[in-house]
C-alpha cells in the first residue's frame, strides 16, 4: 500500500492546471465522502481542483471543499471505474481511478482494492499523511455508510483500524454518523415510514419493498428515501436477503433494483443476473423493464434458492465467546449510535483480530427486531408530529438519524 501511495501521489502531482474530482451517478455517502475528503486533501497540499457530482444529497455544506481551479488537465475518478457510470466523465482528460469495487481490468492508472471496506477508507490509507479534521470526517462518513456503521460482513480489523486512525486525525464521530445515516427532517421521515409500511416478507428471511412510478410521483418518494428504507430494512435480525425495487419516475420501463444480503445469500448473484454489479453482499442493477416484469423474474430467481436456504435463515447464528463480547459493545452503544469512543473501537478491533465476527455480533443485538418492529416504527412516525420521545431501540436509532435542520 505504501508503494501505491507514492505512485498515486506522483501521478496526481503531474497536473499543471487542476484536477477534476468525479464519482458515480446517484452518489451514495461513500462516493460523496470520497469526493469531499479528497478535495480537502488537495486543498491542503495545495493543488487546484474542482468537484463535479450529480447531487450532494444532504451532505452538509460545511463538509464540501471549496473549488480552486478554473480549468483542469486531469480527472480523479472515485468509487467507480466505469466511464459509463461516472457523472461528468471527460474522455479528453488524463484519468486516475481509486475504487474498492471488484473489477477485472481498469484501462486507466488506478488503485483498486476490493478487500477495502469503502473507497473512503482506501483514500484515508493512501493519503494518511495529509489527513486533517475535515477530510477525516468526510472519509469516516463514507466508511460508516458502506459498513452499516461497522456492522456489515465487510467489517474486519482493517476497517476498524481505518476508523480509529480517522478519529485520531480529528474526525468527529457524531458528525460522520449523522452524514452516514441522515434523514432530512420530518418530511423525509414520513416518506420512509410510508415505505417501511410497504415492506413484506416474501419467504422466510426474504424482505421486499417495491415502489411503482405512479406512487413515486404521487407521494414524492426520492431515491434517497428508498435507499434509507432499504438500510432500515436491514435492521431486521433474521433477514437474509433484502430487495428494494423502484421504477424510475422520469423514464418509462426503467427499474432500479438493489440487493443486500447476509449469509447464505449473496447479493451479487442477483444483481449480475440483471446486468448489474457491486459487492458480494451489496449490489444493484438498472433494468430496462417495468417493475412488475422485473419483480416476477427476481422472485423466480429467489424461489430457486429459498428451499436450500430457509432452514439456515431461521436458525440463530452460532456465536463464539468473542462474538458475545463484541455484541456487548454494540449493545452498550446501541449499535454504535451513542457513546462511541476510541477506546470502544480499539476494544472491538482487538476482538475482531482474535476472530469475532462483526455481522454476527450486531445481529445478536438485532435479534428481536422483526418486520412487525419496522411496521410499528412506521406507525409511530406517522402518528407523531416529531420523533423526540423514542422508547424502543428501533425508535431511538431512527430518531438519532433525523436531522430537523435539513429539509431538502
Amino acid at each position: 500500500m505504501k508503494m501505491d501511495s507514492k505512485k498515486i501521489l506522483k501521478e496526481i502531482t503531474k497536473s499543471r492546471k487542476g484536477i477534476k474530482i468525479v464519482t458515480h451517478e446517484r452518489p451514495d455517502v461513500d462516493a460523496l465522502g470520497s469526493v469531499a475528503g479528497m478535495g480537502w486533501i488537495l486543498h491542503s497540499m495545495p493543488m487546484p481542483f474542482f468537484t463535479c457530482v450529480e447531487t450532494w444529497l444532504s451532505f452538509h455544506p460545511d463538509l464540501r471543499p471549496p473549488s480552486s481551479a478554473s480549468a483542469c488537465d486531469m480527472q480523479l475518478v472515485l468509487d467507480v471505474s466505469d466511464p459509463n457510470r461516472t457523472y461528468g466523465f471527460d474522455t479528453g482528460l488524463h484519468t486516475v481511478v481509486i475504487d474498492h469495487h471488484p473489477v477485472d481490468k481498469v484501462p486507466f492508472f488506478s488503485v483498486v482494492d476490493p478487500a477495502c471496506c469503502a473507497t473512503s477508507a482506501l483514500l484515508s490509507e493512501l493519503f494518511s499523511d495529509y489527513l486533517d479534521d475535515r477530510s477525516s470526517t468526510c472519509f469516516l462518513a463514507g466508511v460508516l455508510a458502506d459498513t452499516g456503521v461497522l456492522s456489515y460482513s465487510n467489517v474486519d480489523e482493517r476497517a476498524l483500524r481505518d476508523a480509529i486512525r480517522l478519529i485520531q486525525c480529528g474526525a468527529k464521530w457524531e458528525i460522520a454518523y449523522g452524514e452516514a445515516t441522515k434523514i432530512c427532517g420530518m418530511e423525509q421521515a414520513k416518506h420512509i415510514a410510508q415505505l417501511l409500511r410497504r415492506v413484506y416478507e416474501y419467504k422466510p428471511g426474504v424482505f421486499v419493498l417495491t415502489v411503482p412510478k405512479e406512487d413515486r410521483v404521487k407521494f414524492g418518494f426520492t431515491d434517497a428515501d428508498c435507499s434509507s428504507a432499504l438500510s432500515i430494512m436491514q435492521w431486521i435480525g433474521k433477514g437474509c436477503l433484502f430487495i428494494s425495487a423502484r421504477e424510475n419516475n422520469n423514464q418509462a420501463q426503467i427499474t432500479n433494483i438493489s440487493f443486500r444480503s447476509r449469509y447464505p445469500f449473496e447479493a451479487i448473484k442477483y444483481a449480475k443476473a440483471f446486468g448489474g454489479g457491486g459487492h458480494r453482499m451489496a449490489a444493484a442493477a438498472k433494468v430496462s423493464m417495468g417493475l412488475g416484469e422485473v419483480m416476477e423474474e427476481v422472485l423466480a430467481l429467489v424461489d430457486t434458492d429459498v428451499p436450500a436456504f430457509t432452514q439456515e435463515c431461521n436458525e440463530p447464528p452460532q456465536l463464539s465467546e468473542l462474538d458475545l463480547q463484541l455484541s456487548q459493545a454494540y449493545a452498550e452503544s446501541e449499535l454504535l449510535s451513542v457513546n462511541v469512543s476510541e477506546d470502544l473501537l480499539e476494544g472491538m478491533s482487538q476482538l475482531i483480530s482474535k476472530g469475532a465476527n462483526a455481522e454476527r455480533a450486531a445481529m445478536k443485538v438485532r435479534e428481536d427486531i422483526t418486520l412487525e418492529s419496522l411496521h410499528e416504527l412506521a406507525d409511530w412516525i406517522n402518528g407523531s408530529g416529531d420523533v423526540s420521545n423514542p422508547r424502543t431501540l428501533v425508535q431511538r436509532i431512527f430518531a438519532r438519524q433525523v436531522d430537523p435542520s435539513c429539509q431538502s
